[in-house]
């Protein structure tokens, strides 16, 4: 049978011509389904089941309807909102299309494919940044006594683990599109030295961070260390911030503690999301 419109008359006419940054391709079943309704009325026309003013009419309605629906898809395309099923490709998208957006939990896809496979992440819109939260069940570890051989990383001691992030092959798409990553690192102690020793004046004993590209973050070179365990006494909290434009040096994997294995010591760690921003 004879086909009342080219195949390709919908995807040459309306298909969207968007630059700038990286879009999402549009949905194909939206055509498909305008296609085939444009042809039965032009077929139930031709079988005069349909007086032609009638057929006109419901042809343009059809056609008008779907260029809105169309349109729509368009939108949320040129501005993803970063809602389920409406991924963004980072949160700084996000801000830009939506100036009105605030902080909070939304969905990106760096990799602008299939929206099932987008990562829910949290966004600081303030400065646009992408903050990808490692998985809960490595994120942290309580207080606790270890006596084990030292120089070795948290990963090598007993009950030991590496800090794991949610889906490696979108964190290495926010890098390669970002130019600053940030995180922090709160080691928690019971009478246990994370950066500086108050008895010695020296940070010989500073913990160091490993990055994902097993760089080391020596962590006796940071500035602004909130340090709460520098007395080594009681308990306390050690807050590092790494800032860097090495983004393929974040996040952090793994850390080197130094000061444990006594019997009153004790020491815990939580690890904050690792943020990207352009």
């Amino acid at each position: 049978a004879s086909q009342a419109f080219p195949a390709d008359i919908f995807s040459s006419a309306f298909a969207p011509k968007v630059g700038g940054r990286r879009k999402r391709a549009i949905n194909q079943v939206n055509q498909n389904s305008l296609e085939f309704d444009l042809n039965q009325i032009v077929q139930e026309m031709e079988s005069k089941s349909y007086e032609l003013q009638d057929g006109v009419t419901l042809l343009v309605g059809k056609l008008f309807g779907q260029i809105e629906k169309l349109d729509e898809e368009i939108q949320m395309i040129k501005y993803p909102t970063g809602k389920e099923g409406n991924p963004a490709s980072s949160c700084n998208d996000i801000k830009l299309g939506n100036p009105g957006s605030t902080d909070g939990w939304y969905w990106v896809d760096p990799t602008l494919g299939a929206s099932g496979d987008a990562i829910k992440v949290w966004c600081n819109m303030s400065s646009g940044s992408t903050c990808i939260y490692p998985t809960d069940d490595t994120k942290m570890s309580p207080l606790s006594y270890r006596n084990e051989e030292k120089g070795q990383s948290f990963s090598g001691l007993k009950s030991g683990f590496m800090i794991e992030y949610p889906d490696d092959i979108q964190l290495n798409l926010l890098r390669l599109f970002s130019g600053r990553a940030t995180q922090t690192f709160t080691y928690y102690c019971k009478n246990s030295l994370a950066w500086y020793d108050e008895m010695y004046k020296d940070k010989n004993r500073a913990i160091i961070l490993e990055g994902a590209d097993k760089s080391e973050h020596k962590t006796k070179d940071l500035k602004n260390v909130i340090d709460g365990c520098k007395s080594r006494k009681g308990d306390g909290k050690t807050i590092f911030e790494i800032s860097t434009k090495k983004v393929e040096s974040l996040p952090i994997i793994d850390f080197i503690p130094t000061d444990y294995g006594q019997t009153d010591q004790q020491f815990g760690f939580e690890v904050g999301p690792v943020c990207f921003s352009t």
